[in-house]
């Protein structure tokens, strides 16, 4: 059964967690004036477009991309993806909005994509024709990025055309155009990026080779079982267990739409046809092994026969694989967190709870510890963050708009 995000309803303006970016104009975002009140929730999320902007669709086939549709969407992903941005609706239809979105320093990302020549201004030529007085103060913002004409300012050259805005890619998937077996070899060979598309659940996930440029197996989709990690069960109604929901969220937040290097093995099969399953080492190039990581957070178990799978094509890393793999279940145990919490009923409801803030206003910092009790339904999820010193890149000093900032980057902690 599968969980879906509910919608967001947006406020005119606010601030937004970027989750995914689908295209060059458009992304996901995380609602931060609705967040879920139990880990076993995941948090609404709206679509947001640049507002009249416009930029090359990506397609589902071999060859079916509308030239420099990657390379559109990826800039926008590089700049956003992961990031509190501040947004402004100024229109929504059927579900999505449109408005213009704005990161700390009051950058202009609708301008910025303009400018750098990877989105197009929606019906330049006939705003271009509208009297000045009539034309909105964003509308003269875009056609200034664009290349204004004497009627709304100084005239400017076009934006220059970047790299890549010929791309067409060549999509494959995997098993079916390129075997696992020869994704396996190639990943073993050298060094191979995958995009994370989309998030399963803590264990899965759907990734798409994107580099080096050489490799024979560049836009090939897979999905991507976590090595060593065995997802938890679900309940007897056949939904996630509560905590793969919020082990999801927390992948969302992290690995979602990040460029990760990946090892593939493959499933031993009794027939010997060839297995569907693409066993996965991945690396986060600052968080490191996704499989550590999910096993520290209580977010699934050790599985033994695809860790022993793996560790002998890593060879020498594999021993220090399965080793830290342990460990990290093993500390996972002792705290007593996720899946090893020792509380089978939680008396502590509602909402998640800040026990403790300490914001100084004057210089945009918050430091101390903070304690965030999670009530799961199954048991409490206890968090704590010793935080340093975060920048607050906000110029209203309320509470409420300190909180939009601070409680992302705490998560991301």
């Amino acid at each position: 059964m599968a969980t879906r995000a509910p919608p967001a309803s947006l406020p005119q303006i606010g601030f937004g967690f970027v989750k995914a970016v689908l295209s060059g104009d458009t992304c996901v975002l995380l609602s931060q004036n609705e967040p879920p009140t139990s880990l076993s929730q995941l948090p609404p999320e709206a679509v947001f477009s640049l507002a009249n902007c416009i930029a090359p669709r990506q397609g589902k086939t071999p060859g079916s991309d509308e030239p420099g549709a990657f390379t559109s969407r990826n800039w926008l992903r590089e700049k956003l993806a992961g990031k509190v941005v501040k947004f402004e609706c100024l229109s929504s239809s059927a579900g999505r909005y449109f408005g213009v979105l704005s990161l700390p320093g009051d950058e202009n990302v609708n301008c910025a994509a303009v400018a750098g020549g990877y989105c197009q201004v929606k019906n330049l030529e006939k705003l271009r024709s509208v009297k000045l007085e009539l034309v909105s103060d964003y509308e003269k913002s875009l056609l200034e990025a664009a290349g204004s004409t004497s009627k709304v300012g100084e005239a400017k050259p076009p934006p220059p055309v970047p790299n890549g805005m010929d791309l067409v890619r060549d999509l494959k998937l995997a098993p079916g155009d390129t075997s696992l077996q020869e994704l396996s070899r190639i990943s073993f060979a050298g060094e191979m990026q995958v995009l994370v598309e989309h998030v399963f659940d803590p264990s899965r996930f759907k990734c798409l080779v994107v580099g080096p440029s050489s490799s024979p197996a560049l836009w090939t989709t897979f999905t991507a079982v976590l090595a060593g990690v065995a997802p938890l069960k679900k309940s007897a109604d056949g939904s996630p267990h509560p905590l793969s929901i919020g082990g999801k969220n927390w992948m969302d937040r992290r690995i979602l739409n990040r460029v990760l290097t990946a090892k593939v093995g493959l499933e031993e099969t009794r027939d010997g046809e060839e297995s569907r399953n693409a066993l996965t080492v991945l690396s986060h190039p600052q968080k490191g092994d996704i499989a550590k990581v999910v096993l520290s957070l209580g977010f699934g178990t050790i599985a033994e026969w695809s860790l022993r799978l793996l560790q002998q094509p890593l060879g020498a890393d594999g021993s220090n694989w399965g080793r830290e793999l342990r460990t990290a279940e093993g500390n996972a145990k002792k705290s007593g967190v996720g899946c090893h919490a020792r509380s089978a009923k939680s008396e502590i409801g509602g909402p998640v709870e800040l026990l403790h803030r300490d914001f100084n206003l004057h210089k945009f910092t918050i430091s101390r510890i903070i304690l965030i009790l999670v009530n799961t339904g199954e048991c409490v999820l206890i968090m704590v963050w010793l935080l340093g010193t975060i920048q607050l890149p906000v110029s209203d000093t309320s509470t409420d708009a300190l909180i939009q900032y601070i409680l992302p980057c705490i998560l991301e902690r």
